[in-house]
């Protein structure tokens, strides 16, 4: 399992204008971690192609 770096969590972060405070990075990390998990899960399934009615 990879995990998330302070430096990625600044980045990313940084990206949309966030501030987040020095006590609260480790949860963030923690949170960001779980997301990536729910990410990797999600991409496991094929999507079939859905075709709208004429």
């Amino acid at each position: 399992m990879k995990t998330v770096s302070d430096q990625v969590i600044e980045l990313l972060s940084e990206s949309i204008l966030l501030s987040i405070p020095q006590e609260c990075m480790e949860g963030v990390k923690k949170n960001t971690q779980v997301l990536m998990q729910y990410s990797q899960l999600i991409h496991q399934f094929e999507i079939p192609d859905i075709k709208e009615k004429e």
